[in-house]
């Protein structure tokens, strides 16, 4: 849809990747290599509950069957090992995320103690959750369908937006989205009935900011700080370089208090995905959440602990010192996880790390008063094996009944899925493994692990957010000899942000735009030659124009041998490439002013040519990215022109944008 213009430019610092860029100027844009992150905030499991409800997390894999959902469950027989997989058949759709695994959540919403199925899914713009109950033998019932009036607001992972907990103290996990409300954090809460179906959403407002991760997810946690069994939300930010923690305490009937603040002397400490480091995790033993920051302290690992108090707010830190050193992921992260090995109820901290290429353990048992002993170790003789991450692929549950956790690794054995299991001891350290095979075949999503998860995950640094990350090297040419493009400084800086392609959604799509460019290459390049625009930039604006109809004009997508009757109303053609040439020609002041030619790869370049020759209103009245460039990456989330100058911000654009088109194109 085409608009007006009108020049601003941004200039604030730019956050990728944990580091501070300053903002984009002609002179200091350089080429540059950016990681593209695909980032799952799902919990991996249920917290503590199992599909069978026998007290043994049991592994289940939800996988796609010709397009259906299926689930696969191994029950765990009480030793370490598990019993061969039994499926559950489903007429719901596979829903993949962007690391491959279905967009569903197990959590217990029925109350018995078995951990149901529930996804939460976009029924033509709003909100409908379909659960499948688990029976209690491993299988599920046929999905049940919850319809709303709520809107579905998709993260960049295209999972909606929600965390399944219980705020109300029943046992039943309720559904509550944290949402954005005119810049405001406001919370939209499902009920769970009982039966696997939601009430109607009740929303409560708040004053606080919505702070939002590179995920496009507020940044806070839902978690038991009072200790009264009702999970509350808190949200650690960054108070001028401190850590500070700003509590909602949960009131019981699905709604919440306005936050209280605590303050504190900690430094905060960003990852990656713009969170505070920390994890929130019982420590103390007393069913009250407690906030533990492992930090690197000259290399070696400390703990900076705030224990949580019954109104909602923290202790000032802490700290404990080690020897052990500290082991970054590749999001910032110290690649422990925080589980109660040793069954006393206070939470401990556990490192899996690479011994050589053998799997060893380091555990720092937790202690009452928030702080950490020196870590005892577990040697083993099962191979360290890696997720994109830098994390070792095993998961810490308990699979034995016994109240402490397991370690899990569910392993590639030639195709087939097999678990090497290490039991906890009382004293924090680890059994030699047991080994389980299994007929199923070991499907890898794109971070490098098996799509099951451990249904009765004991691991409490989930908290709603495991993250997972894909890295991909791409360098993205932005040239200081670009002319002076009004939109220049201002694509670039938005492609510096851009951390997530959404390929999964657009990758058949990409393949065959790809398709239709090599096949009409030469047509594209003749029309370059004559135009002095990139082949591949004509492609993009073909497909966005016409899905590339050659029997349409370039110019608005009308066909050729009429009349056009939109701008440029008047136009008489009769063939693709004299049109094409007639409509890049009436841009070539647009083309100067970036530089363009027709063998450039200037992505700023060519993204601020795109967007001029769409129309320039979602820059100038509305303040955001334009879908016509950004759809398919992080930085456009919504908002769409349906017509010549009728904008609406719910609607989600559904083509792929020139910039990713770019990128399959020119890759």
């Amino acid at each position: 849809m085409k608009n007006l213009r009108i020049v601003s430019y941004l200039t604030t610092a730019l956050v990728l990747g944990g580091a501070i860029f300053p903002a984009v100027t002609a002179k200091n844009v350089q080429a540059a290599t950016k990681t593209i992150s695909y980032i799952s905030t799902k919990p991996l499991s249920a917290s503590k509950a199992d599909v069978t409800g026998d007290g043994k997390a049991d592994y289940v894999a939800v996988w796609n069957n010709s397009g259906k959902r299926n689930i696969a469950t191994y029950v765990a027989k009480g030793d370490g090992t598990f019993n061969e997989l039994i499926n559950t058949v489903s007429s719901g759709n596979f829903t993949s995320d962007a690391v491959g695994r279905d967009t569903g959540i197990f959590a217990d919403v029925t109350g018995d103690g078995k951990a149901d199925y529930i996804v939460s899914w976009n029924n033509n713009g709003k909100r409908t959750l379909a659960t499948y109950v688990a029976k209690g033998d491993g299988t599920f019932n046929e999905y049940v369908n919850t319809f709303s009036a709520g809107t579905f607001t998709a993260d960049t992972m295209e999972s909606d937006t929600g965390t399944f907990t219980d705020v109300n103290g029943d046992r039943k996990a309720d559904y509550v989205v944290t949402w954005n409300n005119s810049g405001k954090r406001s919370f939209t809460t499902y009920l769970a009935k009982g039966d696997g179906t939601f009430n109607e959403f009740i929303n409560t407002a708040s004053s606080g900011s919505f702070t939002a991760d590179t995920v496009g997810r507020d940044t806070g946690i839902f978690t038991d700080v009072t200790g009264d069994g009702k999970t509350d939300y808190v949200v650690t930010w960054n108070n001028n370089g401190k850590r500070s923690f700003t509590t909602y305490v949960a009131k019981g009937d699905g709604t919440f208090n306005e936050f209280v603040n605590t303050s504190s002397g900690g430094t905060f400490m960003l990852d990656t995905l713009g969170r505070d480091t920390g994890i929130f995790a019982d420590v103390t033993g007393d069913g009250k959440a407690d906030y533990i920051v492992p930090w690197n302290n000259n290399g070696k690992r400390s703990f900076a602990t705030y224990v949580g108090k019954a109104d909602g707010t923290f202790n000032e830190l802490v700290s404990s010192s080690s020897t052990g050193t500290f082991t970054a992921d590749s999001i910032g992260r110290d690649t422990g996880t925080f589980t109660d090995v040793t069954g006393d109820g206070k939470v401990d901290y556990v490192v899996s790390w690479n011994n050589s290429g053998k799997r060893s353990f380091a555990t720092y048992v937790g202690k009452a008063d928030g702080t950490f002993n020196e870590l005892v170790s577990s040697s083993s003789a099962g191979t360290f094996t890696a997720d994109s991450m830098g994390k070792d692929v095993g998961i810490f549950t308990d699979v034995t009944g016994d109240g402490r956790a397991d370690y899990v690794v569910p392993w590639n054995n030639n195709g087939k899925r097999s678990f090497a299991t290490y039991v906890g001891k009382a004293d924090g350290k680890f059994n030699e493994l047991v080994t389980t095979s299994s007929n199923g075949t070991f499907l890898a999503d794109k971070v490098g692990r098996d799509l099951g998860v451990l249904a009765g995950d004991r691991d409490s640094s989930i908290n709603d957010t495991r993250v997972f990350v894909e890295q991909i090297t791409l360098a993205d040419t932005i040239s200081p000899n670009s002319g002076t493009g009004f939109l220049y400084k201002y694509e670039a800086e938005l492609i510096s942000k851009i951390n997530f392609i959404n390929y999964n959604k657009f990758g058949t799509e990409l393949d065959t735009i790809k398709s239709i460019y090599i096949n009409n290459k030469s047509t594209y390049d003749n029309i370059a030659s004559k135009t002095n625009i990139p082949s591949a930039l004509i492609c993009a604006l073909h497909y966005r124009e016409s899905g590339c109809n050659f029997g349409t004009y370039l110019h608005n997508g009308q066909p050729l041998g009429q009349i056009t009757t939109k701008v440029p109303v008047g136009l008489y053609f009769t063939d693709f490439a004299s049109a094409a040439i007639d409509a890049l020609t009436r841009k070539s002041d647009i083309r100067d002013d970036y530089g363009l030619k027709s063998s450039s790869v200037d992505m700023a370049a060519m993204a601020g040519f795109a967007e001029q020759y769409n129309g320039t209103g979602y820059h100038d009245y509305h303040s955001m990215p334009s879908p016509y460039v950004f759809n398919g990456t992080n930085v456009y989330t919504s908002g769409k022109y349906t017509s010549d100058g009728n904008f609406n911000q719910y609607v989600i654009d559904v083509q792929p944008g020139v910039y990713i088109i770019l990128k399959k194109l020119m890759g």
